[in-house]
């Protein structure tokens, strides 16, 4: 599934839960979008995978493709340890802007 359609199905179930438990929606959101993008890196469905595949020269095989990304996968992995961590991150750079909380 594409990531749109599994937030447009998930966000509504999901907010009112997120919000009892007294998590900030703004952090659950961004954690909620990386993962997506991790979900799009990945293969069987890694759909991003395909496309650069498609654009790249006729001998660039899949494999390649997957060796080129995993790099980006570790640092989004380690994106999500740190947003679990410290929170705040998820929450800096809209509070530095004015329209943060």
């Amino acid at each position: 599934m594409e990531p749109i359609t599994i937030m447009i199905i998930l966000v509504p179930i999901l907010t009112p839960l997120i919000e009892a438990i007294g998590i900030d929606p703004v952090h659950f959101g961004i954690i909620m979008v990386v993962n997506m993008e991790i979900g799009m890196l990945t293969p069987p469905v890694g759909l991003n995978l395909y496309v650069i595949q498609g654009l790249a020269p006729a001998q660039v095989r899949i494999q390649d493709v997957i060796m080129g990304v995993l790099p980006f996968i570790g640092a989004l992995v380690c994106l999500i340890g740190l947003l679990l961590l410290f929170p705040d991150l998820a929450t800096w750079l809209p509070t530095i802007m004015g329209g943060g909380r």
